[in-house]
């Protein structure tokens, strides 16, 4: 066979040569036919399932290593990526092999039939996870404003103590940490104006300034947008540790003097904004892997690989953990209680989809998009190559080991 009858193939990130392909197509159809009449009726039932048949061939040195990736990838569960020398990239399950050959010139071939995967246009658990998500998240901010009206008390106080706690409030909300997420949804303003008017909010009813925080604070009208949802999710986990929203602890018993109430009423407004940064945390795992997970609707849909996920899963899972231990209200953590249930199970259901990362060391600097065609049969993931390392410039990728998807 004259190498240059071979054409390039790959299945999940699984390289191999091919020669030709069987490509079956069609429509489904049930014929009708009747007593007493000549003319049958043939009814269309829509498009037939695509197979795609074909012989693949390794070749080289290592043959025998590379053909049982190609087994192991046919044999995964799920669907994956078939790169077609003809018919170009398409989402397919291998559904049958033939036993592979191996010769004794470094060559080995094996016959793969694929069908194509196609879409399950029905609502699923996945979906069904993601809405749980967001009830959650709405459940956790209800209790957090109820709790807050239960906790704040400085009604009769003295000025100077009003002051005091809109001082601390004002320095809270100025932290540098809690606007650079706001930034990100252009609500830097909003909490600047929540800042200039803390005193006056805190010298009113504790219903006015939970609601007023709370408007601000939430994330709930960004539900279901285009925004890096992986990055807020781990930035609000990660501002439930800031030292300035645990600094102040509530006193068992009832606060009677002036430091106690100025203890009790700091303790509360940064417990309410602990308790809606997990809710915003919540509320970002239900788009957390998904095509709204990216930073701007400019940005290209990237596969989210499964140790990303979990990552991020674990990262909310540790800051609600956190708060149940905190917490003295049944309302709160009931919800808290909740949302770590939801946040799991749509995190690790859609993580479970997603390839995994792997460790690849190239043989030399090579440019990214003939690293990407190598490992991938696809050069158009060169930014994912570039982005995923933070490789300097692109056309030399350093001989070092490489985070990469395995498929």
């Amino acid at each position: 066979m004259n190498a240059p009858e071979l054409r390039r193939a790959s299945f999940r990130g699984v390289p191999f040569e091919v020669t030709s392909s069987d490509f079956k197509v069609g429509r489904r159809t049930q014929t009708f036919e009747y007593p007493q009449r000549d003319t049958p009726f043939t009814e269309d039932l829509g498009r037939s399932k695509r197979t795609i048949t074909l012989t693949a061939y390794v070749i080289g040195a290592d043959y025998i290593t590379r053909m049982k990736r190609l087994i192991a990838a046919c044999e995964k569960q799920g669907s994956g990526r078939l790169i077609h020398p003809w018919l170009g990239t398409m989402e397919v399950v291998a559904v049958d092999l033939t036993s592979p050959k191996f010769e004794s010139n470094r060559l080995s071939t094996v016959t793969l039939n694929f069908v194509e995967s196609g879409k399950l246009e029905f609502p699923n658990s996945i979906v069904d996870a993601g809405s749980r998500c967001l009830k959650a998240a709405s459940a956790l901010s209800n209790s957090a404003f109820d709790e807050f009206i239960k906790e704040f008390d400085i009604a009769g106080a003295q000025d100077f103590v009003k002051k005091t706690v809109g001082e601390d409030f004002t320095k809270l909300l100025s932290a540098e940490s809690l606007n650079r997420i706001y930034q990100a949804f252009d609500l830097a303003d909003d909490l600047a104006d929540l800042a200039n008017d803390a005193i006056t909010l805190v010298s009113g009813s504790p219903g006015s300034l939970g609601q007023r925080l709370m408007d601000v604070l939430g994330l709930q009208g960004f539900a279901s947008t285009v925004h890096a949802w992986s990055d807020v999710a781990n930035r609000f986990s990660l501002l439930t540790k800031e030292s300035s929203l645990s600094s102040a602890e509530s006193p068992v018993a009832a606060s009677r003097t002036t430091s106690e109430r100025i203890e009790a009423a700091n303790a509360a407004i940064q417990t309410l904004v602990r308790q809606s940064a997990i809710s915003n945390a919540v509320l970002a795992a239900s788009e957390v892997g998904s095509e709204n997970d990216r930073a701007d609707t400019s940005a290209v849909v990237q596969t989210a690989p499964y140790d990303d996920l979990i990552l991020v899963r674990d990262n909310i899972l540790e800051a609600i953990d956190s708060e149940m231990f905190r917490t003295r209200n049944d309302a709160v953590y009931e919800a808290l209680n909740q949302a770590h249930s939801a946040v799991y199970e749509a995190i690790t259901q859609r993580a479970e989809n997603q390839a995994r990362l792997v460790t690849f060391t190239p043989s030399a600097v090579t440019p990214a998009l003939v690293l990407a065609y190598d490992y991938y049969g696809d050069s158009t993931r060169e930014p994912e190559i570039v982005g995923r390392n933070k490789i300097r410039h692109s056309g030399f990728v350093p001989s070092v080991p490489l985070k990469l998807l395995n498929e």
